[in-house]
């Protein structure tokens, strides 16, 4: 443990972007993965965050990539909230949709679970609930949705991030978003590989999609380890 916490205080010594977003408390492992895309991607003109949750994703775009514009798609009121006011305090360029994103347009239900990061479309399955326990008890409402491509029309010219994390409703997104697909330069997406909601998509479904729209490569950043497996992970798919 001693070693690893002194190889930490390394990579901070030598890298003062992490340096400075740790000293100023930003969420750290968002802006770790972040300046590893920016390797590949050293601008990007627009960031799409769906499924922004808290907004700790685009608190952490918002310092690595300062000059994109962040839009912002959350159907939770008070979370909706929460990104006024991050973007209010960080001067953050761009817009808040206060929707969820689908293949489809309309009303539908969703579940706003306890631990509100599992929140989805979906109701949890036994592996959810074995997770984690009582946090992964829900109630149910009703929100607005739409397709991301009655929304944008994305320019040729520009790069184009998109983060999606939407608790195993991620192909339905993407589903909704194929006119647009062709000017996405990189898509970071959440994926479970296990059966934690009920009637999920597999992961080969999801792979055999964006392979069919020409990300054809991967590589993984961040993961969760259950019981010595891998249960869970965040790619970012790349042409």
């Amino acid at each position: 443990m001693f070693l690893n916490k002194f190889k930490r205080v390394l990579e901070y010594a030598s890298n003062k972007e992490l340096l400075i977003a740790r000293l100023k408390k930003l969420p750290i492992s968002f802006v770790e993965d972040l300046l590893e895309l920016k390797r590949i991607l050293p601008v990007i003109d627009n960031i799409f965050d769906i499924g922004a949750n808290d907004g700790e994703f685009t608190i952490a775009a918002n310092y690595v990539y300062p000059k994109s514009k962040i839009y912002c798609f959350e159907p939770l009121p008070e979370k909706a909230k929460r990104l006024k006011e991050i973007y209010a305090n960080n001067r953050v360029m761009g817009e808040i949709y206060d929707i969820a994103l689908s293949s489809s347009k309309g009303r539908a239900v969703f579940y706003p679970y306890k631990y509100d990061r599992l929140s989805s479309f979906l109701t949890p399955d036994t592996k959810l609930k074995q997770l984690f326990g009582d946090k992964s008890q829900f109630n149910e409402t009703t929100v607005q949705k739409d397709l991301f491509d009655n929304i944008f029309e994305l320019k040729p010219n520009e790069k184009n991030l998109v983060k999606i994390d939407t608790q195993d409703s991620e192909l339905d997104v993407l589903k909704g978003m194929v006119k647009n697909l062709k000017y996405i330069n990189a898509i970071l997406c959440e994926v479970n590989f296990d059966n934690l909601y009920m009637g999920k998509p597999s992961f080969m479904e999801l792979i055999s999609f964006l392979y069919e729209y020409e990300f054809r490569r991967f590589y993984q950043l961040d993961k969760a380890v259950v019981n010595g497996t891998v249960s869970w992970c965040d790619l970012v798919f790349m042409k």
